[in-house]
């Protein structure tokens, strides 16, 4: 461990002791965490709640993390792998009991709650970690990731409001269906854009937008539906414009020699489940590589696929 982070364990370990302890040992103790805060440790001040996303042990902390790579220039090139997700949600896994809704009450029905994995999303994660982490040196959270292009293997059409963990396992699942692996990235545009300069990302051409020409360069779209939720759903994205946009793009642009998958993804109870376009190499494999076994399975693997989510 570095020495930050081993800082911030022992500040967990002490936080966990001091909600055991009563009585005269509560005193003792109290005297302990007292004289931890005053080692100057970052730690401790992360333990509590943050004001905002501006404090900067939670920047230090930031840029400890994710460091700037390189600018990929071409936004489309930026795509993003399921190593370098999952680093980013182990990373908002680990302090976002620090982190709430920033939102104003009307915007978003957790507004002012404290942020768990539970309810986590990227408006949270935009606001928390990609916003702070990109500010100094305007780039995209990939440039924090990746010192070179990673060009798209898939285009990720969702909501910003799904649960983040559902949505990783959206993407591993699919990749272990898709037989992708890290050369095949993802492009997301909530960690390809540079948030920072959103005005050189989004015109008022949809096909000269960074989305589009992510689309030419994928061979397929993952549309990520979210189920209902106390929060919203199901299958918002159904409801917004740009990811119309996106599968409409999918379905109907024939200036391409051959033709965008379209495969879509839920979760439900922890499990994610995928619909693909066509058998994936994970139906081959379970077929001895011959079609119509792998179709069969195809079939059988997607029949627990919620209905309620495209109904």
């Amino acid at each position: 461990l570095k020495p930050f982070q081993l800082k911030q364990k022992w500040a967990s370990l002490l936080a966990q002791e001091s909600r055991r302890l009563r009585g005269p040992r509560a005193a003792v103790f109290a005297q302990v965490w007292r004289g931890f805060e005053d080692m100057g440790c970052g730690a401790c001040v992360l333990a509590r709640r943050l004001d905002s996303p501006s404090v900067e042990e939670h920047l230090a902390l930031l840029r400890e993390e994710f460091p700037f790579q390189s600018y990929i220039e071409k936004t489309e090139h930026r795509g993003i792998t399921v190593g370098q997700l999952e680093r980013v949600f182990n990373f908002a896994k680990r302090h976002c009991q620090t982190w709430h809704d920033t939102a104003p009450p009307g915007c978003s029905r957790t507004a002012g709650q404290p942020i768990g994995t539970n309810i986590m999303n990227l408006y949270h994660l935009n606001t928390w970690l990609i916003m702070p982490a990109t500010k100094e040196d305007d780039c995209a959270m990939v440039e924090l990731l990746a010192a070179a292009p990673q060009a798209p293997k898939w285009f990720v059409s969702h909501w910003w409001g799904e649960a983040l963990q559902d949505f990783l396992r959206c993407a591993k699942r699919h990749a272990e269906l898709r037989g992708s692996t890290e050369e095949d990235p993802f492009w997301v545009c909530a960690h390809a854009n540079r948030q920072h300069s959103l005005a050189q990302e989004v015109v008022a051409d949809p096909r000269q937008t960074s989305f589009y020409k992510a689309l030419q360069l994928a061979t397929g779209v993952l549309l990520i539906l979210d189920a209902k939720t106390p929060f919203g759903g199901p299958a918002t994205p159904f409801t917004r414009i740009w990811c119309a946009f996106e599968e409409h793009v999918a379905l109907t642009d024939g200036s391409r020699e051959a033709p965008l998958r379209l495969d879509i993804a839920t979760c439900k109870n922890g499990r994610a489940q995928v619909i693909t376009d066509g058998p994936a190499k994970a139906d081959f494999e379970d077929s001895d590589d011959d079609e119509e076994s792998a179709l069969e399975t195809k079939y059988e693997r997607e029949a627990s696929f919620p209905e309620e989510v495209l109904a």
